[in-house]
């Protein structure tokens, strides 16, 4: 029983080297470190653009973000300045003419006012009878109140491109992990066949 214990081992170790030949190590770590380079320059940077791509995205929902809280105040500015004019009409003691004229310029103002951000912002106010400070007043929080859903809603989507790029670059990370290990696998692989060749 020796003996053929002795005669597997030896056709083991015959074999073995044979599997375990130098240029067989050479050409698995060749082949782990084109796999490496693989996944370093095609997976990683196809998802580097990707990051980049929602950077940009996110960029431009911070924009628009910015945008919208500087035409909440310009409104709320606007709005002032309007019941500035409707106090100014209804305590100024001038000719009846002069007030017919500022009347005029005055309503045609505020009118004009209120269909801009009716359009823009798409609200439906109530309808009012005449044009007083009230029905102003409305239309700015109507206004707001839009405003301020709209950035609600644009967050919600900017959250969800910071999810994304977390996930990516969570990504990037495992694959850069196995890329180095591979890399380093495939370069252990190359010098053992100095180490198979003195053996």
């Amino acid at each position: 029983m020796t003996n053929s214990s002795a005669d597997i081992l030896t056709r083991l170790k015959t074999h073995w080297k044979k599997f375990l030949a130098p240029w067989v190590l050479v050409i698995i770590g060749i082949l782990f470190n084109i796999l490496a380079a693989l996944i370093t320059n095609y997976f990683i940077s196809l998802n580097n653009d990707k990051l980049a791509q929602l950077d940009e995205q996110a960029q431009g929902i911070d924009n628009r973000i910015n945008n919208y809280w500087q035409d909440r105040q310009n409104i709320e500015r606007k709005m002032e300045f309007i019941l500035l004019l409707l106090q100014q009409k209804l305590q100024q003691k001038l000719s009846q003419q002069e007030v017919q004229t500022q009347d005029l310029f005055v309503v045609q103002y505020i009118e004009n006012f209120i269909q801009q951000i009716i359009k823009q912002y798409k609200i439906t106010p109530t309808e009012h009878d005449t044009l007083n400070s009230q029905s102003v007043i409305e239309v700015v929080q109507l206004t707001q109140e839009q405003i301020v859903n709209d950035i609600d809603e644009i967050y919600f989507d900017k959250l969800t491109l910071e999810k994304e790029k977390r996930q990516l670059s969570g990504i990037n990370s495992r694959l850069m992990s196995v890329a180095l290990f591979l890399q380093l696998l495939g370069l252990i692989l190359i010098l053992a066949k100095d180490i198979q060749r003195n053996t």
